[in-house]
């Protein structure tokens, strides 16, 4: 009623109830020159909520920045000084302040199991980011996909993305299980444009089924032997497979309190 009232959808209402990022990002500095934040940050929708997206559009840089730099330490790379706005968490989901970090691909959308880091309030924390690069060589096509257990470029597309990772087969998987199943798909998770956002109507439906959707793997036959090189042995839902040329992030944490 109070939505219908104030002539808000839930998504319209969810905008409206989570902080902006101009007021959680205070100061920050990006290759040791003070920058504005709304320069280098963009509000994006993710399963989690509204985040804030380092370098989400490139555009937002200018032509005279990069978001890489050919020189080492934490200078010469990003530095935000941050608001929790404790004050808030009367009505969090988390018992302690702070925020989520997601170190991921350009094109992955987060979800709600990616890998993250927590940071807290009064804590300063360095976050150093290595890349690693596995790659298919053609032969390896000749194999069926469940052979190989991954995708080419442009092999596998999705209805809700145009870009395939692993993560976003994931999420259009969700979605679309979710929508066979109840109707609809909960706010902020990836949809097309004639798919219906579930009300409080059907947050019964959503709750019975949101832990078998969430499962990433199905099948698994530990019977199977060997377990670990049988690709009979488990299955990705929805043949979710990740990329066969990929980058991998990986992300070393070092926390100080203050």
């Amino acid at each position: 009623m109070i939505l219908k009232s104030k002539n808000y959808t839930h998504l319209e209402f969810l905008q409206k109830i989570s902080p902006d990022c101009q007021s959680q990002l205070i100061r920050c500095k990006l290759h040791d020159h003070i920058r504005p934040c709304r320069e280098l940050f963009q509000r994006i929708e993710t399963e989690n909520g509204f985040c804030c997206s380092f370098i989400y559009d490139e555009n937002l840089l200018g032509k005279d920045t990069k978001g890489q730099t050919m020189s080492f330490g934490y200078r010469w790379g990003l530095t935000i000084l941050l608001d929790p706005q404790v004050e808030d968490y009367y009505a969090s989901r988390s018992k302690l302040a702070g925020f989520q970090i997601f170190s991921h691909e350009t094109a992955d959308r987060i979800s709600m199991d990616y890998p993250h880091q927590m940071v807290f309030a009064r804590n300063e924390i360095d976050i150093r980011v290595t890349t690693s690069l596995t790659y298919a060589i053609p032969y390896v096509r000749r194999y069926d996909v469940d052979m190989r257990r991954c995708y080419f470029n442009n092999e596998r597309k999705l209805l809700t993305f145009s870009n395939y990772t692993q993560y976003t087969c994931f999420l259009d998987c969700r979605s679309r299980q979710m929508l066979a199943t109840c109707g609809c798909v909960p706010p902020l998770w990836s949809r097309t444009s004639n798919w219906s956002i579930c009300t409080l109507t059907q947050a019964s439906c959503v709750k019975a089924n949101m832990e078998r959707i969430m499962r990433t793997i199905n099948h698994v036959h530990r019977d199977v032997e060997p377990y670990k090189s049988n690709p009979n042995s488990e299955k990705y839902i929805c043949q979710c497979y990740p990329n066969c040329n990929l980058y991998i992030y990986n992300t070393y944490y070092d926390v100080t309190p203050l």
